[in-house]
């Protein structure tokens, strides 16, 4: 027992330094700060200094909608904590990761099978590159798998001890998956399915604490709603959606697979499959641990339930919507025989975790955070009028709000006022070309058609290929 548990404390002491590394390794010169990172520093920056709190999250791209404010919630005392350091939500990120894996692993010490798992799925979450990227790049949907584990777990342990406080703990874990990004909703649909045939009669119970805890969550954007009548609900209702592309169930199918199985060649993948129903079928036939049984059998049907869901839902499927069933897979590979566990997690780092793979993660950003924060220091020390923010970027061609930009010259002292809702508050935009090239009166996208016309009147050019043009309103 005693070698056990050093041998268990050994495990999570380095999958905890390896998953440090994966995430912090070069992140100073690799971290591209970027439209959502700055859109989530900006609100936090708001927050400070206006002292209300938000009551809306994220907004979501498939629909007209916004995710739970909660997300900013959690993410307030690491910006605080840090003063503001542009790593602040990867700190938070790695926080929430780390502390949960630790916590799991802690109590679930007189649970074997279950502890063994936490430690082989911890490490699969690890390696794998979207969860990396996630890590990397924080925002939103980063923290999905986390909650879905947790929700995992306690659905074990509810099975076996149905009390109220497991019972909140499991709905609030799966409540919180959901409110900080709606593509967990395949996999909150999935449990409340299986709910019916595990928990029988108490499966009522379930749903109202999930609905409970559903309402808690998104308290703050049921407020919005109710002082603003509804509005979010009616453009959810009457407004155009964005028309989802990729909805036939092959581009599904093939997103799904290259998103959940990158680097993996089509000839790898289906032997990767094969290999995984072969040790599936010996898990339950020949092997015949009943408990591990269970676990393997709720995994699976988890797993197949949220696959089926996602396939027939009218949704794409994009690299970021991967979360929900993401851990569900790793449960069900964390659950085989030992042995078989150990290969196919063998046969994933081998594959995830190659140095050309690697050398992605940690290559420098386009344009480093030393860069754009000594860019911005240098820009508001000189420009002190008021002024909106848009940009042309190179890095995606069709943004032009420049979020990144706007919180950043904000924290340097620049005075930026909001073009949408103070339009008459200043005279000067200063247009952000990074990476990509803006030409005055040739370049064209709303926020310039919003400003109006104007002349090019000065240009600042920083490091990190980006130039700083300023526009001077021209009174008709």
């Amino acid at each position: 027992m005693k070698n056990n548990q050093y041998l268990i404390i050994g495990l999570t002491i380095f999958l905890v330094m390896f998953y440090f590394f994966l995430r912090f390794y070069k992140i100073q010169t690799s971290l591209l700060f970027f439209n959502d990172i700055g859109r989530d520093f900006l609100v936090l920056y708001d927050w400070e200094k206006s002292l209300k709190p938000p009551l809306l999250g994220p907004q979501t791209s498939a629909l007209p909608f916004n995710q739970s404010a909660a997300y900013f919630y959690f993410l307030m005392p690491f910006y605080l904590l840090t003063n503001h350091s542009l790593f602040a939500t990867l700190y938070a990120n790695a926080f929430f990761y780390t502390v949960l894996f630790l916590l799991g692993v802690y109590f679930l010490r007189k649970k074997p099978i279950l502890q063994t798992s936490l430690l082989i799925t911890f490490f699969l979450l690890t390696i794998h590159p979207q969860q990396i990227t996630q890590s990397r790049f924080v925002w939103n949907p980063s923290f999905v798998s986390g909650f879905i584990l947790v929700s995992f777990y306690f659905w074990q342990i509810l099975k076996k001890n149905f009390n109220n406080l497991y019972l909140i703990c499991f709905t609030l874990s799966l409540a919180f998956a959901i409110s900080f990004n709606y593509s967990a909703v395949p996999t909150l649909v999935a449990f409340m399915l299986y709910a019916i045939f595990i928990f029988k009669k108490k499966v009522l119970k379930i749903y109202l604490f999930t609905f409970l805890n559903l309402i808690l969550v998104n308290s703050p954007t049921i407020f919005f709603e109710l002082r603003h009548q509804f509005l979010l609900t009616k453009m959810l209702l009457y407004q155009e959606k964005i028309k989802q592309q990729g909805l036939d169930l092959f581009t599904k199918l093939t997103n799904l697979q290259n998103f959940t199985f990158p680097h993996f060649s089509p000839l790898l993948f289906v032997c990767f499959c094969l290999l995984i129903i072969l040790f599936i079928y010996l898990s339950f036939k020949k092997f015949q641990n009943k408990e591990r049984n269970i676990y393997l059998q709720d995994s699976l049907v988890l797993t197949l339930l949220t696959f089926f869901i996602t396939m027939i839902a009218p949704i794409g499927v994009q690299n970021h919507y991967i979360f929900g069933i993401l851990p569900l897979l790793f449960l069900v590979i964390s659950f085989l025989e030992i042995r078989s566990s150990l290969f196919i997690s063998l046969v994933l780092a081998s594959v995830f975790l190659q140095p050309a793979n690697l050398k992605d993660y940690f290559q420098p950003a386009t344009r480093t955070a030393e860069e754009i924060v000594s860019c911005s220091e240098m820009f508001c020390s000189q420009e002190k009028e008021p002024m909106f923010v848009s940009g042309q970027s190179g890095l995606r061609d069709f943004l032009h709000n420049a979020m990144e930009f706007k919180y950043l010259f904000k924290e340097s002292g620049c005075t930026i006022k909001d073009l949408d809702t103070q339009i008459t508050e200043a005279q000067k935009m200063v247009v952000v070309a990074d990476n990509a090239t803006y030409e005055h009166n040739k370049t064209s996208f709303n926020e310039l058609t919003q400003f109006g016309k104007s002349e090019e009147i000065k240009i600042y050019t920083c490091k990190g290929g980006i130039k700083l043009h300023i526009l001077q309103r021209v009174q008709n």
